[in-house]
């Protein structure tokens, strides 16, 4: 079909078969399709390129109550999903959570910044904190009775232990009040 002007193509269904070659729609205007809903198969890769410099891939969904967005790759413990990106800003306006058997945050040189105006609540079996610079665990209180506790509880033969190893300094170890006792 050559055509210098719109087609126009009404039917209750309408099929495009290529057979074993290639089906391309091609235009060099905006390509617009409105569907009650939208189906696509294919048992090879999918790509979808939008190759300007100031082009976008925008999804959106109007749904208002569970899953709105479902990207499924788990098909097997081996399928990965990749996200690469210059900066990723994920906003979420509920919850967020992230299960998984484990998890690694890596900043590189960057800084790693952990911020909540609520409680911060760390619970494992065993935790490390690791550092190669100076460092300190400071709480900013604002009011009485705001205090900084390191507690061990349980009826069994443990300690708490604070040690110094390998420094030389006058104050290797120290536990100091400016007011108070």
């Amino acid at each position: 079909i050559d055509a210098s002007a719109a087609i126009t193509i009404d039917g209750v269904g309408i099929a495009l078969g290529a057979g074993s070659g290639e089906l391309d729609l091609t235009t060099t205007g905006t390509m617009d399709i409105n569907s009650a809903a939208l189906d696509i198969d294919t048992s090879g890769a999918i790509a979808i390129d939008a190759a300007g410099a100031a082009s976008d891939i925008f999804i959106s969904t109007a749904h208002t109550a569970g899953v709105a967005f479902h990207l499924d790759a788990n098909a097997n413990a081996a399928s990965e999903v990749q996200i690469d990106a210059g900066i990723l800003d994920v906003d979420v306006t509920g919850a967020a959570t992230i299960d998984a058997v484990g998890i690694a945050l890596g900043a590189g040189a960057g800084e790693l910044d952990l911020t909540t105006t609520g409680t911060l609540d760390m619970n494992s079996n065993a935790f490390t904190l690791n550092a190669t610079d100076s460092s300190s665990i400071t709480l900013a209180s604002s009011e009485a009775a705001e205090d900084l506790t390191i507690k061990h509880f349980g009826a069994h033969d443990s300690s708490v232990l604070i040690s110094n190893i390998g420094g030389t300094g006058a104050d290797a170890i120290g536990l100091s009040t400016t007011v108070g006792s």
